[in-house]
């Protein structure tokens, strides 16, 4: 099939029966004086409904699903033309519950008490209802561009019909709980006796004084919320779907074409953005049946994306771990949130996979896995190194420094198949870590600490993507080591330095200099005071070796001479080595003195 024009998908409608049962009930209120005209669906399992007539009587009487009585006594609002006549704000519920005609449980009888006798009331509350569905359409239109549809599948199992409402769908979750007002409350109080005890404490108690006066009765009637051409709604559309509706192109041979893509605005949902939540608000009246599920169009518009390949290993895919994925990659350049829902990708009249979208922001970017390719591999290696030294506190004659732990990270690429290819690699960040100087293009996800890094690799040929990151750790160093020098030295030459701290350090560093040099000498005097008491030795069991030889008196002789200039040597270097011990010493308490004066604090953002 080259051409699939005959779904005309733009206009689709779906309705289908879902009888199961366990299902929460949705819009649990009925009233036989007001119809059902106006339905809010959000994606935390609550809608708001809303009904209008005219009641010719002083009492509005509700009919409430018994799990729903508290929902609706939480949230219901009465607004009425020509201003409130509502006489008390007090509702009663009935002890006596009647069955419901639909066998889903008990009603209970709610009544609201009016002044008068003729109203025109507007009435709207909150109920349990499940949450509407989004499910995506994907078509890569050309270079660059791909055809995005939205659409939105509501549930009805109010256990009424829901006929030429208004319907709107929601991609946000307010924050709305499951209130119990319907239900008694007696707590339990205090028991006083008779027997002369004393309450210790009394609970204290608060007033509070009226601060605001009430709101005076409107000047001007309640308007219907009529759409017309021309209205508000319209408007709305037209601006987040570009102004007037283009005419459909003609799909070449072979392409597969979303039908009436942009759709005729009036088929399309008005998005709208209030306090942060994305709002579709459908153009005509909806009727959904009881017990069945309706499948509307939101979004239908050309945005930019394109197809390529990800380097993303899931665990649910063994193979990932070696080759990338297929991707759509698009940008949300509708005027509202996508929810998170399933997406199906098209290309040339052919059904290329499914994928599942994220929640998506206005102009945030989706990148959509649907398949995966063996033509190309990819080998991961990663390697440490330590490097540099900063002062990072200096405390109780305790030097603490910074270093970094770069990771370098290579993904080698290699592209078996007939074209370039373009693959972003999907990197896992180290906690804590910065990106040094990453490839041109590379997008990082801050939110879940992930690293998107393109790599293109021609035709038959390898390529490489180079990950650097950089953390820092903190651990205590010896005064008198390298990465010491390093750090001090380093403090020392900065322009932030601390002046008093930055004249104890270098008072000390040139003690230290002198600690270091004189340390160094005393290793060198002690190899060589090693070296003349083993020659000592050496020579005192040759002298022990020929002291009864007669013939040997001349060695004998040399051998006495040489064993007394060692000990004199020996002697001379034992004295160097206490003179130079002593001194040492002194220097390292007036180090240490100088040292414990210094406070440097960690910098802190």
């Amino acid at each position: 099939m080259n051409r699939m024009t005959s779904l005309a998908l733009a206009s689709l409608v779906l309705v289908s029966a879902l009888l199961g049962t366990g299902c929460a009930f949705g819009g649990g209120a009925f009233s036989g004086g007001l119809e059902l005209k106006k339905v809010v669906i959000y994606r935390n399992g609550v809608g708001y409904f809303e009904r209008m007539g005219s009641v010719r009587s002083d009492t509005v009487r509700f009919k409430v699903r018994a799990g729903s009585v508290g929902d609706f006594l939480a949230t219901l609002a009465v607004m009425e033309r020509g201003g409130s006549t509502v006489k008390s704000a007090s509702f009663a519920t009935s002890t006596k519950r009647v069955p419901d005609p639909s066998g889903r449980g008990e009603l209970v009888a709610v009544e609201l008490e009016l002044a008068g006798d003729d109203h025109e009331l507007r009435v709207g509350y909150v109920s349990e209802t499940p949450v509407w569905k989004p499910s995506y359409r994907l078509v890569r239109a050309g270079e660059g561009q791909v055809d995005l549809q939205a659409w939105g599948i509501v549930h009805n199992r109010s256990g009424e019909d829901w006929r030429g409402v208004t319907l709107s769908l929601v991609a946000g979750a307010p924050i709305a709980y499951e209130a119990t007002l319907g239900t008694p409350v007696t707590p339990r109080r205090p028991t006083l006796t008779d027997h002369g005890e004393v309450i210790a404490a009394v609970p204290r108690g608060q007033v509070t004084a009226a601060t605001l006066a009430p709101a005076p009765p409107a000047d001007k009637p309640m308007r219907p919320m009529a759409r017309k051409k021309g209205s508000g709604t319209e408007k709305k559309a037209e601006e987040a779907y570009g102004g007037a509706s283009p005419e459909p192109e003609e799909a070449a041979d072979g392409d597969f074409e979303l039908t009436g893509v942009p759709a005729p605005l009036q088929r399309l949902a008005a998005i709208t953005v209030s306090s942060g939540q994305t709002r579709y608000d459908l153009p005509s009246p909806v009727t959904v049946p009881n017990d069945s599920a309706t499948m509307v169009m939101l979004v239908s518009q050309r945005v930019p994306g394109r197809l390529m390949f990800l380097y993303g290993p899931d665990g649910g895919v063994p193979e990932s771990y070696r080759h990338p994925f297929q991707v759509a990659r698009f940008t949300n350049a509708t005027s509202g949130l996508l929810e998170r829902g399933p997406i199906a990708i098209f290309d040339r009249g052919a059904f290329l996979g499914q994928g599942l979208v994220a929640s998506v922001p206005t102009g945030g970017m989706a990148t959509i896995p649907f398949a995966l390719e063996r033509g190309i591999a990819i080998e991961r290696n990663a390697r440490n190194d330590e490097s540099g030294a900063r002062v990072r506190r200096i405390e109780a004659g305790v030097l603490t420094i910074d270093r970094d732990v770069v990771v370098r990270t290579e993904y080698k690429v290699k592209n078996g198949m007939d074209a370039s290819v373009d693959v972003f690699v999907r990197h896992a960040r180290q906690h804590g870590s910065t990106l040094v100087d990453p490839p041109k293009g590379t997008e990082e996800d801050l939110p879940s600490g992930q690293a998107l890094v393109p790599v293109t690799v021609a035709a038959k040929s390898d390529g490489v993507a180079a990950v650097a990151e950089r953390r820092s750790f903190a651990m205590t160093a010896d005064w008198y080591s390298t990465l010491a020098d390093e750090a001090v030295r380093a403090y020392l030459s900065s322009k932030n330095a601390d002046a008093t701290a930055s004249r104890l350090l270098k008072e000390a560093w040139e003690l230290r200099k002198d600690l270091v040099g004189g340390s160094d000498r005393s290793r060198k005097l002690k190899d060589e005071q090693r070296e003349i008491e083993r020659a000592t030795n050496e020579t005192r069991q040759n002298l022990k070796a020929i002291e009864k030889s007669p013939s040997a008196a001349d060695l004998r002789a040399r051998l006495t001479r040489r064993l007394d200039d060692l000990a004199g040597r020996l002697d001379g270097i034992t004295r160097t080595l206490v003179e130079a011990d002593l001194k040492s010493n002194e220097l390292r308490v007036r180090f240490n003195e100088l040292v414990r004066q210094v406070r440097i604090a960690p910098i802190t953002n």
